[in-house]
């Protein structure tokens, strides 16, 4: 991947999840809880996607290289704890954006 694509995808993610955070300071528990439990399930999803195109890669390359077997499972956790990395710091902006929001609507 490029390093423009993984730009644009970082850009696109974090939109959706500090719109989806950001609506997640409604009274209603269900609602809120619901917001958090999709923002879960996307990241659960987006990093088994990075281990198994990291994992089926590899396997192309051992079945049809003839070189000798590598592996990219470094890469793959090095992805996925960057990622993580960047899950925290979206959560604690949401946050931060969160209490400005309640300390501006509270006045």
């Amino acid at each position: 991947m490029a390093v423009s694509e993984i730009i644009i995808m970082m850009l696109v993610y974090g939109g959706l999840f500090l719109y989806t955070a950001r609506l997640s300071s409604s009274n209603n528990k269900i609602i809120f809880y619901g917001h958090y439990v999709f923002l879960i399930v996307l990241y659960g999803l987006i990093s088994l996607t990075i281990w198994f195109m990291y994992k089926g890669l590899e396997n192309h390359i051992n079945t049809h290289s003839g070189y000798e077997p590598i592996s990219l499972t470094k890469e793959a956790i090095f992805l996925i704890v960057g990622f993580t990395t960047y899950n925290l710091i979206l959560l604690l902006l949401s946050r931060q954006i969160n209490r400005k929001k309640s300390s501006i609507m509270k006045g």
